[in-house]
């Protein structure tokens, strides 16, 4: 019995062996299928992890290149396009001064030539007010005044600036219409508005137009008529 009792022992031992051995072989398998489990829940497998691209240095230095100059030329689109806006603005500015100074020519032209015409180019009524007027400036001014006449018991002085006649511009008149608007017939009223140059020298002044002697008004030669 005692002979028996060590291969009995080894028997027994062999057994427990191989029955660790099918607990193993069993545990490997259901990880194995645990794995097999995850991997097909994420979507990914060994396959596609191994597909990823591995980093290239060069090709990253290239996209950052590359995006840099596409921001420095719309930099510079931006640049261009305020450029233009700017030009056109200027050029705009420009056309219309240009146009401002045409209009302003065109009328001192026609203003200038009006003042140069002779006193007979302009029709002579009865009714005035006792004034010699002239073109300064593309402005009718007042010359010299007649002492007993409309203009000079009412306070027109040399000097004095003709603005308006019956509440029409001047600048809208030729100097011919001026002086045609000043004079009149006999006992008629005229309006005229004034400025003397002062801070509050202008002031309408009517007047009634009468019989004035030219000779009353004492001025040097002149190219224009009194009025």
């Amino acid at each position: 019995m005692k002979r028996l009792l060590p291969w009995f022992l080894c028997v027994v031992l062999a057994v427990c062996c191989v029955g660790l051995f099918l607990e193993v072989q069993k545990l490997r398998e259901a990880a194995q299928v645990t794995t097999a489990d995850t991997v097909a829940s994420d979507g990914t497998n060994a396959t596609q992890v191994e597909a990823l691209p591995a980093p290239n240095p060069e090709r990253d230095e290239i996209a950052a290149r590359d995006l840099g100059e596409l921001l420095r030329l719309r930099n510079e689109v931006h640049q261009l396009r305020a450029s233009k806006q700017e030009l056109e603005t200027m050029v705009n500015s420009q056309r219309q001064q240009l146009s401002a100074a045409k209009a302003e020519q065109e009328r001192a032209q026609v203003f200038g030539e009006a003042a140069t015409r002779t006193p007979e180019a302009i029709p002579i009524k009865p009714g005035m007010i006792g004034v010699m007027l002239i073109a300064t400036n593309n402005q009718p001014m007042v010359r010299a005044v007649g002492a007993n006449s409309p203009a000079g018991r009412a306070g027109i002085k040399p000097g004095n600036l003709i603005l308006s006649v019956d509440g029409i511009n001047v600048s809208t008149m030729t100097f011919s219409q001026v002086m045609q608007a000043v004079r009149g017939d006999e006992g008629t009223q005229v309006v005229l508005e004034i400025d003397d140059g002062t801070p509050n020298g202008r002031r309408l002044v009517t007047l009634l137009r009468e019989k004035v002697n030219p000779q009353d008004i004492r001025v040097p030669a002149s190219p224009n008529g009194p009025g």
